[in-house]
């Protein structure tokens, strides 16, 4: 790979980080407005391990909004312990 190439290839990563970054900022945004009105709302968590055996565990939770079923996630994180009740409420 010439030096022309790896800068093509930076600058690509670069946009794409940035991309991703707003991507994430205006959802954000988006999910606590909606939340504002929220009255109740359902958590759940899901542990899986991956090909890899890598362990990871996501929070999710669902709310009504505009009488649909809304959901967003909240967190994924990699388990170095087993998927025990103990070691998941220790993650956080």
């Amino acid at each position: 790979m010439n030096e022309n190439e790896v800068q093509c290839k930076l600058c690509r990563v670069k946009l794409t980080l940035a991309r991703l970054e707003k991507l994430y900022d205006d959802n954000t945004c988006l999910l606590r407005s909606h939340l504002t009105s929220v009255e109740k709302l359902s958590l759940t968590t899901d542990s899986w391990t991956a090909l890899t055996t890598e362990s990871y565990v996501t929070v999710t939770f669902r709310y009504f909004s505009k009488r649909k079923i809304q959901r967003a996630a909240l967190q994924t994180e990699a388990v170095l312990e087993q998927h025990t009740a103990e070691n998941l409420v220790n993650l956080w």
